[in-house]
């Protein structure tokens, strides 16, 4: 009888050709256009190092500053001798120089491209990550290193998509300074010869061997768990249709247990879901280059995103009958889904606005699945994707049984 059901709902969708146009169509123009206009300007998982732009702004010049360093000593009444070798010791340890050599080698890797400017007002929109090093910097720094005076103000950093490589170059070349010049001023207490400094090094790498994730990887994950909650409210609404032309009171007639009508709702929800993901992750994989590193587990999702949408669907429907309309879908389609949607990140990462709202969107079963999809697609295996497994058990069994309690009697129809 179950088949039958689900036979009899199968032959209906096809006669809704232009709703089933509309899941199946949206969500792909929509990856369409959100992954073409903001690629390259997101970050949901880890992006490529290899496209970083940088820029080092150095104001003034290294003779500029050894002149001013030159005047301190000798108002300070140092000898002509000490100054001759504190400034040749100086221009040694000139730290924008020595920064801006770090980024030399690090371009030379192909980890990033850098450009030194020596304009305070020079623009700086174009790169991804900007250092500025002001007139009085370099002086600062060797009164700090050489005369032990007062510490110099902080580097001013910029950062726009990638602020975490940005922010471990910078700690990576200080933290290392810091030690050297710790390093000479104990060698020099006791009188014994300055250690030898360490080349500095960034090493940039991903975990797990993960691939980076292009804003066409973010949006079929995103618009695939948004549209997929769309088939549930459609299948609702043919429901309620059903029960306007007395279509589900014939079935009643014919002794169909309520049950297995939700049940066909549901089971038609699953097929249409799975039609809708195969048809949006093969768009994407074909035209946009999506990889799903791991069919299983990507299938794994897929079902059980689809059992979401069943359930989902069946609940729907019992609400529906409840209230004798089909305001309970269009509500949920017009505001729920929107909602969902927005907690589970299918527009942007919410861990841009707060922890806590990516986590609560962590445990709604679209924005699990969506996290899972991610995960599969940047090379992960099979633990990352058992908390989604969890949450949609969870929901699907919730669903399932409110959709059993609330459906009302064949007395109430």
């Amino acid at each position: 009888m179950f088949w039958t059901m689900l036979a009899k709902e199968i032959k209906q969708l096809l006669r809704e050709r232009s709703e089933l146009l509309t899941l199946l169509l949206m969500p792909i123009i929509l990856i369409t256009i959100l992954g073409s206009a903001l690629q390259g300007m997101m970050s949901p998982g880890a992006a490529g190092a290899g496209n970083l732009e940088t820029a080092v702004v150095m104001e003034g010049t290294l003779d500029e500053s050894l002149l001013q360093l030159q005047e301190h000593l000798a108002s300070e009444g140092m000898p002509p001798e000490a100054q001759e070798a504190l400034l040749e010791e100086a221009e040694q340890v000139s730290v924008p120089e020595m920064f801006a050599e770090m980024l030399a080698s690090l371009e030379a890797e192909g980890v990033l491209s850098v450009e030194v400017l020596d304009e305070a007002g020079a623009s700086t929109e174009a790169y991804d990550g900007v250092w500025y090093f002001d007139e009085t910097y370099r002086e600062q720094t060797w009164r700090q290193m050489l005369l032990q005076e007062e510490l110099p103000d902080p580097v001013a950093v910029e950062a726009s998509g990638q602020f975490g490589i940005i922010e471990g170059i910078t700690d990576a070349f200080f933290n290392e300074l810091n030690w050297q010049k710790e390093a000479a001023y104990l060698a020099s207490l006791e009188e014994e010869a300055v250690p030898e400094p360490v080349q500095t090094e960034v090493e940039i790498q991903q975990l797990d061997n993960r691939s980076a994730i292009t804003s066409f990887d973010y949006y079929t994950a995103g618009m695939a768990v948004m549209f997929v909650l769309y088939t549930a409210t459609f299948l609702a609404s043919t429901a309620h249709t059903e029960r306007r032309s007395y279509v589900f009171h014939r079935l009643l007639t014919s002794n169909v247990p309520m049950w297995m009508y939700l049940a066909g709702k549901g089971g038609a929800g699953v097929l249409l879901a799975l039609v809708q993901l195969a048809v949006i992750f093969s768009f994407s994989s074909l035209v946009f280059g999506v990889s799903f590193q791991h069919a299983g587990l990507t299938a794994v999702i897929a079902a059980g995103l689809a059992l979401t949408v069943g359930s989902l669907a069946m609940l729907l429907t019992a609400v529906n009958y409840r209230l004798r309309n089909e305001q309970a879908s269009a509500l949920f389609a017009s505001a729920g889904i929107t909602m969902l949607a927005f907690l589970g990140g299918s527009f942007f990462n919410v861990s841009q606005l707060s922890e806590t709202v990516a986590a609560i969107g962590r445990l709604l079963p679209n924005g699990a699945a969506m996290q899972s999809l991610l995960a599969v697609m940047g090379g992960a295996g099979a633990g990352l994707i058992y908390p989604m497994l969890l949450s949609i058990s969870v929901f699907c069994l919730l669903c399932a049984g409110a959709a059993l309690l609330v459906f009302p009697r064949k007395e109430g129809l």
